[in-house]
């Protein structure tokens, strides 16, 4: 509650310097300092944030003399906003590089700040509105749309320029230039400065909160828990939080920050369930649960959508993508905890069902026609392949153009058997079946079908169908 205030005030006070602005009351306080002294501490106060996001921040200057009159309150804000934006907008391991640099124009001294990263870049058709107010490129990326619109205004009242330059898909620059004197300054003059209305521990903690990320990137042993496992893919922190409170007793919980995030914890991990965000940077609700259901390793996984847009368009799209639940922002505890619950009982009753049939049979309508098609062709390598008692994993797992651990992970979600299990099951079944409609003896089928002695294929047998492979002749033949 405490930061969800403090962001709150903080925009407040962003639209309360703008009133200020509009109404010509807005105040400038110059002092005489040290610019450059004064953006590597600012820098430096977001290191520790950029490491946590596996981000490279670089500071760098000419080496001039940067001492400039500039308010000190308005060029933090101007710093902040270009530096907690390039953060935010940055992919892990990315790099944004900050330069301090000093020239001449019209014969006087100014000082350029630029600040690039290699984000996703601003389309040529967004490009030139970044500075409006209000704005926002991308509707499903959180913030108000108002930092960069303020930015333009501070750094105008300080009788400078800025400008943006962007490569999409390369990433962005933003540059801003400022003169070393103000006209309407006296050299010997002194102004009071107005301390920002958060501290610097403060400011960045609410910047963290913004552009937070999860600390642990979880290794989770598929056999670490009995309990089902839960993506839960969220860029807000204290949702995620709020959401592992509520289902942390019954299920094992991993979190990811944004779609591209979950996409590959998803890819790795392989959970029971996903419960996403709709408006995430890099990869939108939509998007991710568009490639969970078209891959092959993490179709059969239900996603349910939570979004604050509960209008009906917003809800069109999220099916369409393939998520098998909505439920809109605020949501309902117990409502949650019931969908999640039931999502995870029907996809245990499908698995109850292959288990005992090796078919979907008449409930194919459950299951999704590409996970259909993946055991079907797992099924067919395991018969092309019947007589090779040396079939592995790693074999069959290239048939199907995935790792092994993606096919045991694949296998395991959909059936709760290991891949080894269900091929000596499919190699079981396929045994009974020369019993039922051929004269070979016990052990030519037991190497018909892969097994590398008849003794291990009676044993098998016996486990499977509850009574030997004598047994099952006789009675079904007398």
């Amino acid at each position: 509650m405490r930061k969800n205030v403090q962001v709150l005030m903080k925009l407040i006070d962003q639209i309360i310097e703008f009133r200020r602005y509009e109404n010509g009351k807005m105040q400038m306080y110059f002092t005489l300092s040290d610019l450059k002294l004064f953006i590597s501490d600012i820098c430096e106060s977001f290191m520790e944030l950029s490491k946590r996001k596996h981000l490279h921040l670089k500071f760098s200057a000419s080496d001039d003399d940067y001492t400039v009159w500039f308010d000190s309150d308005k060029m933090e804000k101007i710093c902040y906003n270009l530096i907690s934006n390039a953060l935010k907008f940055t992919p892990e391991n990315g790099t944004i590089k900050i330069h301090l640099s000093k020239e001449t124009q019209n014969n006087e001294h100014v000082a350029r700040f630029t600040i690039s990263d290699s984000g996703p870049g601003i389309s040529e058709q967004h490009i030139h509105q970044i500075f409006d107010r209000f704005y926002k490129a991308n509707h499903l990326m959180a913030g108000s749309g108002i930092g960069l619109a303020l930015t333009k205004v501070l750094v105008e009242l300080h009788n400078g320029t800025i400008e943006v330059k962007s490569n999409e898909g390369k990433g962005t620059s933003f540059s801003f230039v400022i003169p070393f004197k103000q006209k309407d300054i006296s050299v010997n003059e002194q102004y009071p400065v107005f301390s920002n209305n958060f501290s610097r521990d403060e400011e960045m903690e609410l910047i963290e909160h913004a552009n937070s990320s999860s600390e642990q990137d979880e290794e989770i042993s598929l056999n670490s828990t009995n309990k089902p496992r839960i993506l839960v893919v969220e860029d807000n922190a204290d949702v995620r939080i709020y959401i592992k409170t509520l289902l942390h007793n019954e299920f094992e919980i991993s979190e990811a920050v944004n779609g591209q995030e979950g996409f590959l914890k998803a890819m790795k991990q392989v959970p029971e369930l996903i419960i996403s965000d709709v408006m995430m940077d890099l990869m939108d609700g939509f998007e991710l649960c568009k490639n969970i259901k078209e891959n092959i390793s993490t179709s059969h996984i239900p996603v349910i959508l939570l979004t604050a847009c509960a209008i009906d368009e917003q809800r069109a799209m999220g099916f369409e993508s393939g998520a098998d639940a909505y439920i809109p922002k605020p949501f309902n505890e117990n409502l949650l905890k019931i969908r999640v619950r039931k999502m995870i009982e029907n996809r245990e009753k499908v698995k109850e069902y292959f288990q005992k049939n090796l078919t979907f049979g008449e409930r194919k309508e459950q299951v999704a026609e590409i996970d259909k098609s993946f055991i079907a062709k797992f099924r067919k390598v395991i018969e092309d392949n019947l007589i090779v008692s040396d079939l592995n994993v790693d074999d069959i797992g290239k048939s199907l153009g995935l790792s092994r651990v993606q096919l045991y992970r694949k296998i395991k979600s959909l059936t709760n058997y290991a891949p080894n299990e269900l091929v000596r099951i499919i190699r079981l079944q396929a045994a009974e079946h020369l019993f039922l409609n051929s004269e070979k003896t016990i052990s030519a089928i037991a190497y018909d079908t892969g097994f590398t002695s008849p003794s291990y294929f009676t044993k098998c047998f016996k486990e499977y169908f509850n009574e030997s492979p004598k047994e099952y002749i006789k009675r079904v033949k007398h």
